[in-house]
């Protein structure tokens, strides 16, 4: 079995850059208000039986943010506006926080949301610029294992 030691080291660094990149594309669009989504946000390097893989996770939100939200589709939860709006501070006259937040989710069912598409832009900066960083840690592993193979078999 081959170790994974420089794969697992480069996986690591995508892993940070593509964190960075993803907190740098929602403040970029103004998408940090309660701090959730960005504070949701890690990666992890997972070497199994037969693959070593770099798992990025998220809150759920974080696809109604990346994938938009169409017009005329169904309203998001006014359960979940209600965070956004405390934390904007955003009350309509003579409104309770719970009527504010259901006037935007209605609007939000109606208008849409513009999707930002984070996730398209992330994999092609892997597949442009980082699949470089897998060969060269994947082709270090090999060499390393082969030259262990020489040594003990002198």
């Amino acid at each position: 079995m081959i170790n994974n030691l420089h794969l697992k080291e480069q996986l690591d660094i995508i892993g940070k850059d593509i964190i960075a990149d993803i907190i740098k594309e929602l403040l970029a669009a103004d998408k940090k208000v309660t701090g959730s989504l960005i504070n949701s946000l890690r990666y992890e390097v997972l070497e199994t039986v037969d693959a070593v893989l770099l798992n990025i996770y998220s809150n759920e939100y974080f696809d109604v943010v990346d994938k938009g939200r169409k017009a005329g589709a169904k309203p998001p939860p006014v359960k979940a506006i209600i965070p956004w709006v405390e934390a904007k501070g955003i009350k309509f006259k003579g409104s309770s926080v719970e009527s504010t937040a259901f006037v935007i989710a209605r609007s939000i069912g109606i208008k849409g949301i513009k999707p930002l598409n984070i996730k398209q832009k992330i994999i092609q900066d892997i597949i442009n610029n980082k699949t470089q960083l897998i060969q060269q840690g994947y082709t270090k592993d090999i060499l390393e294992d082969i030259n262990n193979i020489i040594k003990y078999n002198k």
